[in-house]
């Protein structure tokens, strides 16, 4: 008799997770894994940014400078995780939160891995899209959101030198409801 394949044994107490994967235990008991994603993961103030973006587009670079930024404003700015984020939901929030083994550290591309301070985790409030092509100067209403883990979440697109942008969609709250008394008409 020998050991049963790893897939007979998912689900049942005890037994073994996909690598990777981080158990939790939410309210109600239910037992929740985290998702890797290839991702960087910042948070600003209180608020968790998601950076995804293929191999080379400059996500770290993105997350780097939205710090940079950050401290230059005067507010609170600290790296999650670097190149791979563990994303999960809980209480209808999406979580990010970093690796163990790579926490604190960040690639610097020319220069190797360097190492700092970080968060453990961050609700995620915004996701950043990095590498890809613009939205249209008038983008669809489905181009401003996406969904990450079940959670939709409001999204642009940035280049790696747009850390600015990225603190005007968080500061100005650009996808809160309209306040007609803040708010005014063009």
């Amino acid at each position: 008799m020998g050991r049963e394949p790893h897939s007979a044994r998912r689900g049942r107490p005890g037994a073994a997770l996909p690598r990777g994967a981080l158990p939790r235990q939410p309210a109600g008991g239910q037992a929740v894994s985290a998702v890797p994603v290839h991702a960087c993961c910042v948070v600003v103030g209180d608020a968790g940014v998601l950076i995804r973006g293929p191999s080379g587009s400059g996500k770290s670079t993105l997350a780097r400078r939205l710090l940079d930024e950050a401290a230059r404003r005067g507010l609170f700015g600290r790296l999650v995780s670097d190149d791979n984020v563990l994303v999960e939901a809980r209480g209808g929030r999406a979580l990010g939160r970093v690796r163990p083994a790579i926490a604190g550290a960040i690639e610097i591309r020319g220069r190797g891995i360097l190492h700092g301070e970080h968060e453990p985790s961050a609700v995620l409030r915004l996701v950043v899209d990095c590498g890809v092509n613009a939205l249209d100067r008038m983008p669809e209403a489905g181009d401003l959101a996406t969904v990450v883990e079940g959670v939709t979440l409001p999204r642009i697109v940035a280049g790696p030198d747009e850390a600015d942008r990225v603190l005007l969609a968080l500061g100005r709250g650009l996808f809160a409801p309209r306040n007609p008394e803040r708010d005014t008409a063009l």
